[in-house]
């Protein structure tokens, strides 16, 4: 008999493993279009239900390991990821995972410092996320994740777990990662609770031990963007490893090629007509993360002109303190291993 468990539909959120149990939420594939994030704020089709972890782990048991593996969209926060994903996700073709909160709770417990010694198997961990987040409604699909940043320090293992996953590394220039995490107070927040760790990757990545507890927005900002980029590096040297690095002002400015390029190198079977529309009537019109919304090109790019010209001081603080950073580590303006050549 088939197991609930190898459709989508039933979508595990979480994992409790001190009590043992898992959080399952029941999804169609609309629910998953209108989750910008697959963890507490999952758009589902009804009330979260509990299920013992030892029947998670039975039911997994049953399915078979999968074909083909999931491609990655890693990124560097405020990008375009989602609306990236958006866009590539189509029925028969890709099914898209936005930020599953699975990963995010693997990374945080990756981080040596912060992992609960001997309660958890990581490899068990992963590889049961993993599984759960390569099932698609039909056999044509192939499984798109777009984890958080937060789990950009798995990047590498993560696409070693299965010979055929790719990944875009989607990021942004220092002074649009500071103008689109310091323009708001929500946003600012989220910066300094991602410094902790920033300060942790980057040690781990080399670097000297840095202070967390920074309160000067824009050393703040110019460490958490540096700890991505080395990340986002670090991936890029393993040259056995299918990865591409996509600037998002690329995005931004040639949309139509970028999808036509993401599409080719994750091997997706998208019509030209059908990216065509999404760039002019689909997901670029729609704010990526509020759908109801509509999302103006000409205004978003006014209010980010306004939002750059009070953050400037800033913005010249955070390069010089990434130079100091990196007084023999600098990093290029462009990511090697580009999706997109010079247009």
């Amino acid at each position: 008999m088939r197991t609930p468990l190898a459709s989508p539909k039933a979508y595990i959120r979480e994992i409790d493993w001190h009590e043992k149990t898992a959080r399952l939420l029941m999804m169609s594939r609309a629910h998953y279009v209108r989750s910008s994030f697959l963890d507490h704020r999952t758009q589902a089709a009804g009330p979260e239900k509990t299920i013992p972890l030892a029947e998670l782990k039975h039911q997994l048991a049953e399915l078979p390991k999968p074909h083909k593996g999931p491609h990655f969209i890693f990124h560097t926060t405020f990008c375009g990821s989602t609306l990236l994903s958006r866009c590539l996700d189509r029925v028969g073709i890709c099914l898209a995972y936005k930020e599953p909160y699975l990963l995010h709770d693997l990374a945080f417990r990756a981080r040596s410092r912060w992992i609960l010694k001997g309660q958890i198997d990581l490899t068990e961990y992963m590889n049961i996320a993993l599984l759960l987040l390569s099932r698609t409604y039909r056999h044509s699909e192939r499984a798109l994740i777009k984890p958080s940043d937060s789990c950009n320090n798995l990047a590498v293992t993560l696409l070693q777990a299965h010979e055929t996953s790719r990944a875009l590394l989607l990021y942004s220039d220092l002074d649009s990662f500071v103008v689109s995490n310091l323009h708001h107070v929500s946003r600012r927040l989220h910066l300094f609770n991602s410094l902790e760790r920033a300060c942790y990757d980057l040690h781990q990545l080399g670097f000297p031990d840095f202070d967390p507890n920074i309160t000067d927005p824009a050393r703040a900002a110019a460490t958490v963007w540096l700890s991505l980029m080395m990340q986002h590096l670090a991936v890029l040297e393993e040259t056995s490893l299918e990865v591409r690095s996509l600037d998002s002002a690329e995005f931004y400015a040639r949309p139509f090629e970028t999808l036509q390029a993401a599409s080719a190198f994750f091997d997706l079977a998208h019509r030209p007509a059908d990216l065509q529309r999404e760039v002019e009537k689909g997901a670029f019109k729609q704010d990526a993360k509020k759908q109801d919304q509509t999302y103006d090109s000409g205004q978003a790019e006014q209010r980010r002109a306004a939002q750059r010209a009070g953050l400037e001081t800033v913005m010249a603080e955070a390069e010089l303190w990434v130079q100091r950073l990196t007084p023999e580590r600098a990093l290029p303006r462009k990511l090697p291993r580009a999706l997109l050549t010079s247009a």
